[in-house]
């Protein structure tokens, strides 16, 4: 793992919170998006899963994990201004207004 990977999974978890790998980091993060727009079910993930999803939600809400891709922070931003539960109406507002980032 290059030095700068580590230092951007540190950054992103910070010296007091859970370290994870890149590739968890990226899994947990997809599983969150996907159980946030209804995609898969919070009782379908492991516990270790359900305890990385809840983890990412913390931090969102905390702003303590910087954003990827404009679209990305379009999403999230989106996302928590629905208090993390958008409708399915919503996901379709969300995606056309991210869509152009």
């Amino acid at each position: 793992m290059s030095f700068s990977m580590v230092v951007a999974v540190l950054t992103l978890f910070g010296a007091d919170g859970p370290v994870m790998s890149n590739a968890d980091y990226l899994n947990a993060l997809n599983a969150y998006r996907a159980v946030a727009r209804g995609e898969i079910s919070v009782n379908q993930l492991t516990p270790q899963q359900r305890a990385d999803i809840l983890e990412i939600d913390r931090r969102l809400r905390e702003g303590e994990l910087p954003r990827g891709t404009p679209q990305e922070r379009c999403i999230d931003e989106q996302v928590r201004q629905h208090r993390g539960d958008p409708s399915q109406l919503d996901w379709e507002v969300i995606d056309l207004a991210c869509s152009q980032r």
